[in-house]
């Protein structure tokens, strides 16, 4: 929160999260297709493709699943409301190899 008032950005009120615009910050919720654009214009730059917030979201799943949190913590987490997510991810963990 220090960050946004040193750059006077009011977190008062609307989103935490916001979308931008060349050099200003809008009062529009950031949403799900500009999380997507600019997390593929960074794995780009890094010269990585193929991958997409969904990818990262199951992933971190998985690693919660790993680590010991409860199914009820990754799902309210990453906001899965489907038991077959849930499935899928616990088949998942079960994939990986112990450390």
């Amino acid at each position: 929160m220090a960050i946004c008032r040193a750059i006077k950005i009011s977190v008062d009120n609307g989103p935490l999260f916001r979308t931008t615009s060349a050099n200003r910050v809008l009062l529009d919720a950031f949403s799900t297709d500009a999380a997507e654009a600019r997390l593929k214009g960074y794995l780009s730059e890094a010269g990585l493709s193929n991958k997409t917030l969904y990818s990262f979201r199951s992933g971190g799943a998985v690693t919660m699943a790993l680590t010991g949190s409860t199914l009820d913590d990754f799902v309210d987490h990453v906001g899965w409301r489907s038991n077959r997510m849930h499935g899928k991810v616990l088949f998942a963990a079960t994939q990986v190899p112990p450390a």
